[in-house]
């Protein structure tokens, strides 16, 4: 059998990026762009990546993660295999009460997981109980006792489906959702998800001006001339000398040749 289902569902993967794991401002430290912008290997600083950061193009990152990570995944509890696609992120539009979810295509022996289900019908009905029973601020739309559960899974319904396969594999949903975290920080790069149109127009000029003006160049004069808004004129002087590097060592090479 095969079903679309949703992490809300059944969470075995998570994908919420406010407040948690994959939060943006948790994967990508200020301290380690700063210290990078310290050392010119980038041009902007924490703060201008933190106004220009693309959150659709971060979002898409995890999609495509989750994608890859299910590639070679297939769960097994007992004799129960399920083989797991990651489809669609989607997000909600206030974080209060719901966080971000991904869709999920799941594949498995609809008859091999009622009968796990039966051979654990106490547990699992504790379980449901537990898991599934609304409380005040909490409405569940799931069933919290084995016999309407059943009627349910028969019926094909999702939340019955997300239920049973959360108890099967309770266990490995925890190590499951870490592994894809671990997964992510292994995989996202900040250099990916700024802007940097604006500073690349700066860096341009200059560089631009160092080639023009090689040969009689007053670097400080280049923060007279040019009223940047992103670079400041140590930054200003640090690029020109990088350029005149450049140029030198093109010289060079000329001369070796």
């Amino acid at each position: 059998m095969k079903i679309l289902i949703n992490s809300n569902l059944f969470p075995i993967i998570s994908v919420g990026m406010y407040s948690s794991s994959l939060d943006p401002d948790n994967i990508f430290d200020a301290d380690g762009i700063e210290q990078d912008f310290e050392d010119d290997y980038i041009n902007y600083d924490s703060e201008y990546f933190n106004d220009n950061f693309m959150m659709p193009e971060y979002e898409l990152a995890i999609q495509n993660l989750a994608k890859e990570f299910f590639d070679d995944t297939l769960l097994e509890v007992e004799n129960v295999k399920i083989d797991v696609k990651a489809g669609t992120i989607y997000s909600p539009k206030y974080y209060n009460f719901a966080t971000d979810n991904i869709d999920l295509t799941v594949k498995f022996n609809k008859t091999k997981v009622k009968n796990y289900a039966k051979k654990y019908t106490k547990e699992f009905s504790v379980f449901l109980k537990e898991n599934y029973t609304s409380y005040d601020g909490f409405m569940s739309f799931t069933a919290n006792n084995y016999a309407q559960w059943l009627k349910d899974f028969n019926d094909n319904e999702d939340q019955s489906i997300g239920a049973v396969l959360s108890f099967i594999f309770k266990d490995e949903i925890k190590d499951t959702q870490q592994f894809f975290i671990e997964y992510c920080y292994e995989n996202l790069f900040s250099g990916e998800f700024v802007n940097t149109e604006s500073i690349d127009e700066e860096v341009e000029v200059i560089e631009n001006y160092v080639n023009d003006k090689y040969s009689d160049l007053d670097i400080d004069n280049i923060s007279k001339i040019y009223d940047f808004e992103y670079l400041e004129h140590n930054k200003i002087k640090k690029i020109a000398l990088i350029q005149m590097q450049k140029i030198e060592n093109q010289t060079l090479n000329l001369f070796k040749n």
